[in-house]
C-alpha cells in the first residue's frame, strides 16, 4: 500500500500508508528535505564539473593563440660601440716590437677574446644570409601567386561566353575557390579562436552563476530542514487533507492507495489566517541555460492556453 509524494523540483517518492498518520507525515517531512538535499548535491557537483571543463577548454584555445601569433624576429645581436682609447706616442712606441726581436706572445684572455669576436662575425654573417634566403623565398612566392593569378584572368578573359550560357559562366566564376594566404589563414584561425573563447567565457560566468545560486539555496533548505513546521499532503487540484487532525487514524483510511499527493507546509498569514505553501525548490538555480530556454517556452505556452481558458496562470519555478 503506497502513495506517491511530490515535492522539490519536479521530485516524487513512495510512501507505505500502512501505518497512522503522525509517523507517515514525520517520515515524509524527514525523507523528502533529504532528496532534496541530495538532489542539490548532485547538481553542485555537475555545475563544478562543467565550469572545470570549461576553463580546460579555454586553456586549450589561449595555447593555440598563442601558436598561431607570429614568432617574434631573431634580433642581430647589437655591436658594442668602443671608445677608441688615445694611444701614448711614448707607450706606443715602447710597446712596438724591435727589429729582430719577437712579437710578444699574446695572452689567454686576448685569445679568448678574438675568438668570440670571431664567432660573432660569423654568427652575424649566417644571420644576415639567412634572412636574405627567406626574403628571396617570399618575393619568390609572390611573384609565382601573382603570375598564377594574371594567367587565370587572362584564360577567363580569352575565353568566350556561350551564347545564352552568360549566367552560368557568372555562376562557375563565382564557385572558384578562393586562394588562402598563410597571413589569411591566420588571421580566420585567430578570429574564430577568439569567438570560441569569448562564448566559454560566457559560458562560465553564467555557470558560475548558478553554482552561487544554488549554494544560497542549500543553505536555506538546511535552514528549514530544522525548523518546526505542519507539513500536510494536497491533492492536485489543491484540496487539502488535513492529516495532523486525524493523527492516530490509520493513512489508508484517509488516502487512496496507489494516488498521487502534493506536499505542503501550512504557514501563519497576517492575519493569521492559515496559507497553504507547497514545499518546492527554485529551478532557476538547478536548470542548465538550455533548460531555462525550454522551459520559459514552456512557460508561455501554458500562460497562453490559461489564458484562452480564463484561468489563473502557473506559479514560476
Amino acid at each position: 500500500m503506497f502513495i506517491s509524494v511530490q515535492f522539490g523540483y519536479n521530485q516524487n517518492k513512495l510512501f507505505n500508508i500502512n501505518c497512522q498518520i503522525a509517523p507517515l507525515l514525520d517520515a515524509i517531512n524527514d525523507g523528502c528535505y533529504k532528496e532534496m538535499g541530495k538532489f542539490l548535491k548532485k547538481r553542485e557537483e555537475f555545475f563544478n564539473k562543467e565550469i572545470s571543463s570549461f576553463k580546460k577548454k579555454e586553456q586549450n584555445l589561449q595555447k593555440k593563440l598563442e601558436r598561431l601569433e607570429p614568432p617574434k624576429s631573431l634580433e642581430a645581436p647589437k655591436e658594442e660601440v668602443k671608445v677608441k682609447e688615445k694611444k701614448d706616442p711614448k707607450k706606443a712606441a715602447k710597446d712596438k716590437p724591435k727589429p729582430g726581436e719577437k712579437p710578444a706572445k699574446k695572452t689567454k684572455k686576448q685569445q679568448q677574446e678574438e675568438e668570440e669576436e670571431k664567432k660573432r662575425k660569423e654568427a652575424e654573417e649566417q644571420e644576415r644570409l639567412r634572412k636574405e634566403e627567406e626574403e628571396k623565398k617570399k618575393k619568390e612566392e609572390e611573384e609565382a601567386a601573382r603570375k598564377a593569378e594574371e594567367e587565370k584572368k587572362n584564360k577567363a578573359a580569352k575565353k568566350p561566353a556561350a551564347p545564352g550560357k552568360g549566367g552560368k559562366a557568372e555562376e562557375e566564376k563565382k564557385d572558384e575557390p578562393v586562394v588562402e594566404t598563410e597571413e589569411i589563414r591566420i588571421a580566420r584561425e585567430k578570429a574564430e579562436t577568439l569567438a570560441q573563447i569569448d562564448e566559454l567565457k560566457k559560458q562560465i560566468e553564467v555557470y558560475s552563476g548558478k553554482l552561487s545560486a544554488l549554494t544560497e539555496a542549500q543553505a536555506k533548505l538546511a535552514e528549514e530542514e530544522q525548523k518546526q513546521k505542519i507539513v500536510d499532503l494536497c491533492e492536485k487540484t489543491g484540496e487539502r487533507k488535513h492529516l495532523r487532525a486525524s493523527g492516530d487514524q490509520y493513512a489508508h483510511t484517509l488516502l487512496r492507495e496507489r494516488k498521487a499527493y502534493v506536499l505542503v507546509q501550512i504557514k501563519k498569514g497576517a492575519n493569521d489566517e492559515e496559507v497553504v505553501e507547497n514545499i518546492v525548490l527554485d529551478g532557476g538555480c538547478i536548470r542548465t541555460p538550455e533548460e531555462d530556454v525550454e522551459w520559459e517556452e514552456e512557460q508561455r505556452e501554458l500562460e497562453a492556453l490559461q489564458g484562452k481558458a480564463g484561468g489563473k496562470p502557473p506559479a514560476k519555478k
